[in-house]
């Protein structure tokens, strides 16, 4: 088995890191363990760590399925315990996040559907938020949801502390290049990763858009937050590992690391354990770059 061509394609909650080949999702639970396969019911399009009642790992498929596998804690590995939700004929899934306590959101090519899951008996479905162009990546941060479609525009929603709504605070109209990536940055900046190869930062109090950067010669494929300090990580179709540092005096991002690790197109970045690892397409392999 090897990675498929599909941004977003690895995800790690602590140690543990899962990335998806066509119907296969593959989880390497440590360094040094074997991987573990879950057989889905079809080709993975999603495959996303989120904290919902605990750690989850979220996995959606072509035809429809929501997966959602819960983790033992001391292993750090996630358990076939899981939970499946299913989404209307004619919806293909394409990204999802979490608000880190028990709703999930899932973007979708008709809008973003909306699940209450507070414990792994307890899952509902909310009213949703439709659009009438295909969610293509979700981030959430500072009580605010972020999502960006197929047009380049950026939705903020913010909560409404009352209710489980999202109401609707900003739209920032987009330049024809899907959105591929959304990760915030220290609860200050969203960092969007776009399809033209382009990343913009968005200064989440003001929803103004901070800084663009021309960060790689074809599409933006994932992006990665480092947990505690100014800095991102981004991949892309052009083989590349870029590593960025935003210095917010200045309100400028200055490239700190570029490397290509193999000639193959890069599908998915996460920082594990002190590391950055990489998945490339058609490949099997986690790569990590010591930087």
């Amino acid at each position: 088995s090897s990675a498929s061509l599909m941004p977003n394609n690895l995800t790690a909650y602590g140690p543990c890191m899962a990335f998806a080949h066509k119907a296969k999702v593959i989880v390497k639970p440590g360094t040094n363990s074997s991987s573990v396969l879950f057989q889905e019911k079809g080709t993975v399009t999603v495959i996303k760590h989120v904290k919902l009642f605990q750690e989850c790992l979220v996995v959606c498929t072509d035809n429809g399925h929501i997966c959602i596998y819960g983790a033992y804690h001391k292993k750090g590995i996630y358990t076939a315990h899981k939970k499946e939700l299913s989404s209307p004929e004619g919806v293909s899934l394409n990204t999802c996040t979490s608000d880190g306590k028990s709703l999930l959101f899932i973007g979708s090519n008709t809008g973003i559907m909306t699940f209450e899951v507070k414990s792994s008996a307890s899952m509902k479905e909310l009213p949703g938020i439709s659009h009438n162009k295909s969610v293509t990546a979700l981030a959430y941060g500072a009580s605010k949801l972020f999502a960006g479609d197929e047009t380049g525009a950026l939705y903020v929603y913010n909560r409404v502390e009352t209710a489980k709504d999202m109401q609707r605070a900003a739209k920032i109209e987009g330049k024809g290049f899907p959105v591929n990536s959304l990760e915030v940055l220290g609860d200050k900046l969203l960092v969007c990763g776009m399809d033209n190869g382009k990343i913009e930062l968005l200064d989440i109090k003001t929803n103004q858009v901070e800084a663009t950067i021309v960060a790689h010669s074809a599409p933006v494929t994932a992006i990665a937050t480092h947990p505690s300090k100014h800095m991102f990580a981004s991949v892309s179709e052009d083989s590349y590992l870029n590593v960025w540092e935003y210095v917010p005096s200045e309100k400028k991002v200055k490239i700190v690391h570029s490397i290509s690790i193999t000639a193959k197109m890069a599908t998915g970045v996460v920082y594990s354990g002190g590391k950055i690892a990489v998945t490339f397409y058609d490949d099997s392999n986690i790569y990590f770059a010591h930087l």
